[in-house]
């Protein structure tokens, strides 16, 4: 009796050794596993530590990134955006993350990449500097300098600085040196945009003053032309320059609302488009024959504020568009999916559409 005792006291310590090294086992090989993951996103852990880190390869296709991305930009299938003081590369997946460069910008409040894909131009507490993703370097432009863009080639920079009343139009390389002056332009707080096409640009006055939109070019001293009479809030270059989309106010009787309208360049002629939306929150085809609009919308049928949304005390609650410009045709796009408010749209892979969403603070990438 007692040898049988001592023989099932064995056998249970034998049980409970070997469920003690099963949990063991199956707690390393999992510990193992993340660190596997984890090692194929990044190998500076620090940089992604966080909900970032945590989500990105949980999430299919949607997500590309998350945190408080502040600029993305795409060049030949990478995507380098700016999310807590990095530069960081990945692709229309996600599938990896690689570090470009640390640097702080305190009070970021704006910043674009070149079409080269090596520089970023940033606006950090009303000045501009141009960061070198190469050399990770940065140096600040000059401080009377109040608008600047990359010019049609991504190779230099196309800048104002005010002189008396007027603002003086520049080309520069993009450190600012060898800069040329090209012309005056008359105007209050006027806002440039850069075709990537034929060293032409589109200059307005934002926040009231002058009314209109204005077509000039950065090869002669040519006198601007005005495009359209609106009061002009933001516009945005088709891929082949010969289009432009722009928003402006509209008004009537006790009314003020913001519309999209494009003007071709060709034809000469300002069309409507019936939206209320904003350029900037649009992105064109390859083609320039069509685009996607994420309209401006509100919960309850409130007046909102352009003002309020860039603010950020009014959340829009977007509703897509794709539009056919060559055949007048648009439709509703993305209905499927949650709510963002999107900025900074641009296309991927031909019809994966890539944007910023200011509600997460998250890099999106949704198929069509």
């Amino acid at each position: 009796m007692v040898k049988k005792i001592i023989i099932g006291v064995i056998a249970l310590n034998v049980l409970l050794a070997g469920w003690f090294l099963k949990g063991s086992f199956l707690e390393f090989f999992s510990k193992t596993k993340e660190v596997s993951i984890e090692s194929q996103e990044s190998p500076e852990k620090d940089l992604t530590e966080g909900r970032e880190s945590q989500n990105i390869f949980q999430k299919e296709g949607d997500i590309i990134g998350e945190g408080e991305i502040k600029i993305a930009s795409y060049n030949e299938d990478k995507i380098v955006y700016y999310n807590r003081n990095n530069f960081l590369e990945t692709d229309s997946k996600g599938s990896f993350r690689k570090n470009l460069a640390t640097f702080p910008f305190p009070s970021f409040s704006y910043g674009k990449c070149s079409s080269l894909g090596n520089f970023c131009l940033i606006n950090s507490k009303g000045s501009f500097s141009v960061f070198d993703l190469k050399n990770k370097s940065n140096f600040e432009l000059e401080k009377r300098i109040t608008e600047a863009d990359f010019n049609s080639q991504g190779d230099g920079l196309v800048y104002l600085f005010k002189e008396g009343s007027e603002f003086i139009l520049n080309s520069s390389d993009l450190d600012g040196k060898n800069w040329i002056r090209i012309k005056s332009l008359k105007g209050e707080n006027i806002k440039v945009e850069v075709s990537p096409k034929d060293n032409k640009l589109v200059f307005y006055s934002s926040g009231g003053g002058q009314r209109g939109l204005f077509l000039t070019s950065l090869l002669d001293n040519s006198a601007p032309q005005r495009i359209s009479d609106s009061e002009i809030i933001d516009a945005l270059f088709s891929p082949d320059g010969k289009k432009i989309i722009f928003s402006h106010y509209e008004s009537g009787g006790s009314f003020r609302r913001v519309q999209l309208s494009y003007y071709d360049l060709n034809q000469k002629k300002q069309y409507d488009l019936g939206l209320p939306g904003i350029a900037q929150k649009c992105a064109w085809f390859s083609n320039s024959k069509s685009l996607i609009c994420a309209v401006l919308a509100s919960e309850s049928s409130k007046e909102f504020s352009l003002e309020d949304w860039y603010a950020g005390s009014f959340v829009s609650r977007d509703v897509f568009w794709e539009i056919d410009l060559a055949e007048g045709e648009r439709k509703k796009v993305f209905a499927d999916y949650s709510q963002v408010d999107s900025s900074n749209l641009m296309f991927v892979e031909g019809d994966k559409l890539l944007f910023l969403d200011k509600i997460s603070g998250a890099l999106i990438a949704r198929e069509l």
